[in-house]
């Protein structure tokens, strides 16, 4: 199965509560572009799930439009995430179906590196692609997209 983790776009400054920041106009417009290469990369989750702070909700609820899936809020996904959390997820989906989880850093770079040992930065809109195995114990890092190339991409097309 692939497991595609997503960062949630640019947020408010820290000068509201935590749990309540907002993306900004220019996350938004960001993220309604990496949303577009998604759907024409023709990404298939069988589900997305998110935090259910309001960042990454407004993250999940612009790509759920560009895909087609509908959104679940998961606690688990919020701060302290970790792959420890990941067979729960996956024991609400068919087998070997997909899974797009939109969360936080440093947890998301966390959980590739707890799957597959890789390093990897992700940015605000950065999304990773996984290959894991059916118990979630380990993966192979398929590739990374950098908001800066959801970008290029959305420009071209």
């Amino acid at each position: 199965m692939r497991l595609y983790l997503l960062r949630h776009g640019k947020a408010e400054a820290h000068n509201v509560r935590d749990a309540q920041r907002r993306l900004t106009p220019a996350g938004i417009e960001r993220m309604e572009r990496a949303a577009r290469v998604m759907a024409r990369l023709e990404l298939r989750p069988a589900g997305i799930f998110s935090s259910p702070r309001v960042r990454s909700r407004q993250t999940a609820d612009i790509v759920a439009a560009a895909l087609g899936v509908a959104v679940e809020e998961r606690p688990s996904l919020d701060y302290g995430f970790s792959a420890a959390d990941l067979p729960a997820l996956l024991a609400e989906l068919p087998p070997d179906a997909d899974l797009l989880c939109v969360g936080h850093n440093p947890y998301l770079p966390m959980v590739v590196q707890e799957l597959c040992g890789a390093h990897v930065s992700m940015k605000p809109g950065g999304l990773a692609r996984l290959k894991i195995d059916a118990g979630a114990s380990s993966g192979t890092l398929e590739w990374l997209i950098t908001p800066r190339v959801f970008d290029a991409l959305g420009m071209s097309g």
